[in-house]
């Protein structure tokens, strides 16, 4: 695991909502959200994610603005509402 990302089979699995706000305004299905403490958001396509995270921390991928704070709100509303489901 690096960076709260795990690749397992062909999804790709992390716990760091700005990477799935990244994966998600670049057009990747979110297959689901899992609680272990934390929330875990899946993704399709763990190769084409990997290439997207890697150039992200990088710093050499560019992304639009609006797409990207727009999938920011997407994520903090399913982290809110996994927590008040969970709780």
């Amino acid at each position: 695991m690096r960076n709260g990302m795990e690749v397992k089979t062909s999804n790709y699995k992390t716990k760091d909502w700005n990477e799935s706000a990244l994966l998600l305004s670049h057009g990747l299905r979110l297959i689901g959200i899992r609680r272990k403490g934390v929330c875990y958001f899946e993704f399709e396509d763990g190769e084409r994610a990997t290439g997207l995270v890697e150039s992200y921390w990088r710093g050499d991928l560019s992304v639009n603005a609006r797409a990207f704070v727009d999938a920011q709100r997407r994520v903090k509303d399913m982290i809110h509402r996994d927590q008040r489901a969970s709780a």
